[in-house]
């Protein structure tokens, strides 16, 4: 009952008998969640979070918008803000669920310049995009619910969204719905906590999975064929709602094969430990390997940094480096362009490793179709009976990638061929440790060795100089 205007609201369908249907096991303990909030009883020491993270249409959508459609019911005058990182893909997604099973007849007003929607009590609902959180302005609210939060560009976005629900009298929520991020992904660690047990989990967040399988029975017959016949990397994902992968595009290493290149392996107590870098702008990433003594390579640590600067993430992989591997003696490789000096700075990222982590970083220069033909050939290869390359399952982030995260660009049957589509796409994710993958190999089984090189280089530096000051060719 609103304003004398009784209406019934059937989130999840109406069965045969024409009763409405009530919500499958896990929507249900969706609205359990929704109901501990409201009573005061969640427990949490800041905002309470719920991420639901489901198989496709499995009804976490449903269920999360019935939680924002009985409040905006029940407190008159509640802001709710229904937001993506793209507002067109919001527009034809969660933004048409909601038109879609919201009651009409308790919206007084729409105003598709502002997207923003008012009830007859007052309530409010906005549609905004999360590519600027500045354009929110000053807005306070009571429940914020994000859609596909694997699209933001990190935690930040999520912590600054707590910050805008202080509307008062009001029960205070943050929803996040969507789709499973890969493992490693920022969520992932947000949710679970780091492998290391550095990162433990948010202790504001609740976190559910919702399967396919829980919304069966409201799915056509076709549907679920396709589903059922579908990879199981995709199924464990897009059906049970699991943290996975499911690789995309053309892999560029299509000859690393998971079954072959990855098993557990140990630390080599004699050899030397090789780290090799990448400085992504907001993800700076090293790898930790080791060379057996017959020639193969051995990588058994990762580590991809979250939003932090090259000058903080240093020192943590040298702290990680003498807690794995103690007193080792250690080569790093890198990017060569990291010697590059920043306009900005004046100084290089291999300034910056050295200044902050007393790091000598080397490099060499090489090609895309050079770091292929290299790689490819060590991944074919066998040393004594074993392949020249093994990578340690916790390298989890590396794997995926090498499965075809970091891959080429997929092009249409119209679309012209053009020089971009012959290298990697930089995702901003993967790129960076197949990266430190790249630069471990063209460094260690490349031509010549990095050190002999730079040597080379060094004396024929010292010998121009000795040929401009003598003005003689002749130098001995």
């Amino acid at each position: 009952m609103t304003n004398d205007i009784t209406v019934e609201f059937r989130p999840f369908g109406t069965g045969t008998t024409g009763t409405a249907n009530p919500p499958h096991q896990t929507q249900a303990r969706i609205l359990e969640w929704s109901d501990r909030v409201r009573a005061g009883q969640s427990g949490c020491a800041g905002i309470p979070t719920l991420y639901v993270q489901g198989g496709v249409r499995s009804g976490k959508t449903t269920a999360v918008l019935t939680i924002i459609h009985e409040c905006m019911e029940a407190y008159p005058g509640l802001r709710v803000l229904i937001a993506r990182k793209d507002f067109q893909d919001l527009r034809v997604s969660t933004y048409e669920s909601w038109k879609g099973m919201r009651l009409r007849e308790l919206v007084a007003h729409e105003n598709s310049q502002e997207h923003r929607e008012e009830w007859v009590n007052g309530s409010q609902v906005f549609f905004r995009e999360l590519k600027d959180l500045e354009g929110l302005g000053g807005q306070e609210f009571g429940i914020i619910l994000v859609s596909e939060p694997y699209e933001l560009d990190g935690l930040e976005t999520i912590h600054r969204l707590r910050g805008r629900l202080s509307q008062h009298g009001m029960p205070l929520m943050l929803l996040l719905e969507g789709n499973p991020a890969n493992e490693g992904h920022f969520l992932h660690t947000f949710i679970c906590g780091s492998d290391d047990g550095r990162v433990v989990p948010d202790a504001d967040t609740t976190f559910i999975e919702c399967p396919t399988d829980e919304n069966w029975e409201n799915l056509p017959a076709p549907y679920r064929r396709t589903i059922e016949t579908a990879p199981e990397s995709w199924q464990k994902k897009y059906r049970l709602g699991k943290w996975g992968f499911t690789p995309s595009g053309q892999p560029v290493y299509d000859l690393f094969k998971e079954t072959i290149h990855v098993r557990p392996i140990s630390l080599i107590p004699d050899r030397p430990v090789i780290r090799s870098w990448d400085s992504g702008a907001r993800h700076p990433a090293c790898l930790w390997s080791q060379i057996a003594a017959n020639g193969q390579l051995i990588i058994q640590y990762e580590w991809l940094g979250i939003e932090v600067g090259l000058s903080q993430f240093a020192p943590g992989v040298i702290q990680r480096t003498n807690e794995w591997y103690g007193p080792q003696a250690v080569m790093d490789y890198g990017d060569p362009a990291m010697f590059a000096r920043s306009p900005q700075t004046g100084k290089s990222d291999a300034q910056v490793l050295f200044d902050h982590a007393r790091i000598q970083l080397h490099g060499r220069q090489s090609t895309h179709q050079d770091r292929k033909s290299l790689i490819d050939g060590r991944f074919s290869l066998l040393i004594q009976g074993a392949p020249a390359i093994l990578i340690h399952p916790r390298c989890k982030t590396l794997i995926e990638g090498l499965l075809g995260g970091y891959h080429y660009p997929t092009r249409t049957d119209n679309q012209p061929f053009n020089k971009r589509q012959e290298a990697p796409y930089k995702d901003g994710w993967y790129e960076h440790l197949v990266n430190c993958f790249e630069y471990l190999m063209v460094n260690s089984y490349g031509r010549g060795n990095t050190l002999t090189t730079e040597v080379i280089a060094r004396n024929r530096r010292r010998q121009q100089m000795r040929v401009n000051q003598l003005k003689t060719a002749a130098v001995f």
